[in-house]
């Protein structure tokens, strides 16, 4: 099989729960930054605004290492051609949750969708392979 591919696939999976992990760093960062700012007593704009403003680092990060696990994960399925059928079930979940990033997303989500639905005939003769394989190491 196509080993190229898989390491694109497995790497820019691994980056895409990367963004999730960042996401829920700057969640958890803010929401100590508001504790911090309600236990002081006095309220300003700018003291909420100098706690808050480090904790969105994590934020930038995850969003970085999110759309660099999505270009691995386009150039496993359009350049490297890996038809595992893992990676087919994968890039369905990502798709749909790709529709719910508007705008990009939503091209993206759309487009992938149309070509898994057109290629669907390549996975599920990878998957036939694979199949005959296994009941032939038996």
């Amino acid at each position: 099989m196509n080993e190229r591919g898989k390491q694109l696939a497995v790497w820019g999976i691994a980056l895409q729960i990367g963004g999730l992990v960042g996401l829920g760093i700057t969640i958890v960062g803010v929401v100590r930054a508001f504790e911090d700012v309600s236990r002081s007593g006095a309220f300003s704009a700018a003291e909420l605004a100098s706690a808050t403003a480090g904790e969105l680092v994590p934020a930038v990060i995850g969003v970085l290492l999110s759309l660099t696990g999505a270009v691995l994960l386009l150039c496993a399925l359009f350049g490297s051609r890996y038809r595992a059928p893992w990676f087919h079930t994968t890039m369905w979940i990502l798709a749909v949750l790709w529709l719910f990033n508007v705008p990009v997303g939503t091209v993206l989500g759309i487009i992938v969708i149309a070509y898994l639905v057109k290629h669907r005939e390549e996975f599920i003769a990878t998957r036939s392979q694979l199949y005959r394989k296994a009941v032939t190491d038996l």
